[in-house]
């Protein structure tokens, strides 16, 4: 998002208003992940973003981490 933010020189929160706006309108779909060719294709790996509600985020990570899939958080 940086960069996304100086090259459009405005801040962070205006762009991000902006991409709720299209993703809210459907006009943004979803988002992927480029991985560079030097990381071996033979190994499952995966990017997931979570968002939660609540007043508990701290036992929602130590759950996250209890979980052997879950290498980084």
């Amino acid at each position: 998002m940086a960069a996304i933010v100086e090259e459009l020189n405005t801040s962070r929160g205006t762009v991000q208003k902006r991409l709720d706006r299209l993703i809210a309108n459907g006009a943004i779909r979803g988002f992927t992940v480029r991985t560079c060719e030097e990381i071996d294709e033979t190994v499952l790996r995966a990017t997931m973003n979570v968002k939660t509600s609540g007043k508990k985020p701290a036992a929602i990570i130590k759950a996250l981490n209890g979980l052997p899939e879950v290498v980084a958080l």
